[in-house]
């Protein structure tokens, strides 16, 4: 009897030992995968989507924006102000207030019609705000800027009318293939910033630039390097050895060296100075001229 008592005692002994080492480590691993879900489920940090702020030149009394916004953001505040941004703010719970107000919503699109750009070429400086579902605000904010874009026809204008201008001055060919080209720029940029034909002064800019001034600067151009080419040497004088007299160059070799072709029989000039320096030698009546005998 005490035999059976103890080979039953061993094996509930192992049964138990079989259970604690299988079961509690299943069950130890659920329990840490509970918490740690749990844990995850704690620390989860708030969703925030504001993106893709844009700025859109429409025309001078026109800027669009466009954002994208989602998750927490509830409303967007756009301000804008002349020559600097606003002032960003604070902290979070406090608003915008610097520059002026061009919007505030929880729309994704918006319009700044408050300005004109002929009248003040700016430039405008903007920044955008979202504002999350607890009241408090997203900083840094979207930034960008606008100005006029008569700032940057008044800078093509000038090149091109300075361009022009040292054409004439130079009278140099070259010069009129920028002259075109610049011309051409100025009327297309011009152009694509009218409102529409005969609308505004930008369309009649282009319209000069483009029918008026490509054309005629590339007949000017043609005409100079015609008149370059004109002529039998159009390069000359423009050479040390193709200056005329009167600078103080002259090719006497040339002149030295040349025979009477219309009488070959008769003596080249070289040919009669050498026989005038022998005749002199032999009478003695030669001048005593060392440089320059042949003046």
């Amino acid at each position: 009897m005490a035999s059976k008592r103890s080979l039953t005692y061993l094996k509930n002994l192992v049964v138990a030992i079989l259970l604690a080492t299988t079961v509690l480590p299943l069950a130890a691993g659920s329990i840490a995968m509970a918490a740690s879900s749990a844990s995850v489920l704690i620390t989860a940090t708030p969703i925030i989507g504001f993106s893709g702020f844009t700025i859109t030149y429409i025309n001078p009394e026109r800027v669009d924006f466009n954002w994208n916004i989602g998750g927490n953001v509830v409303a967007v505040m756009i301000r804008g102000e002349y020559n600097e941004y606003p002032e960003d703010i604070p902290d979070p719970l406090t608003a915008p207030t610097d520059g002026y107000l061009v919007y505030y919503g929880n729309g994704v699109s918006a319009s700044d019609t408050s300005m004109d750009f002929e009248e003040n070429p700016g430039p405008i400086h903007y920044r955008a705000w979202a504002e999350l579902n607890d009241g408090t605000w997203i900083s840094p904010p979207a930034e960008g800027t606008e100005e006029s874009r008569a700032v940057t026809l008044l800078a093509l204008a000038l090149i091109a009318a300075s361009l022009t201008v040292a054409l004439f001055i130079t009278k140099n060919a070259l010069l009129g293939f920028p002259c075109v080209i610049f011309w051409a720029v100025l009327g297309g940029y011009a152009y694509v910033e009218s409102a529409g034909a005969w609308a505004d002064w930008q369309f009649f800019l282009a319209m000069g630039s483009l029918m008026g001034m490509v054309p005629f600067s590339s007949l000017v151009a043609f005409a100079l390097r015609k008149k370059d080419l004109s002529g039998p040497d159009a390069d000359k004088g423009r050479y040390i050895d193709e200056r005329s007299t009167e600078t103080g160059f002259e090719n006497s070799n040339t002149e030295n060296r040349e025979d009477n072709i219309d009488d070959p029989s008769k003596p080249s000039r070289r040919t009669m100075e050498l026989r005038k320096r022998a005749a002199e030698r032999r009478t003695g009546s030669r001048p005593n001229v060392r440089w320059g005998e042949f003046k």
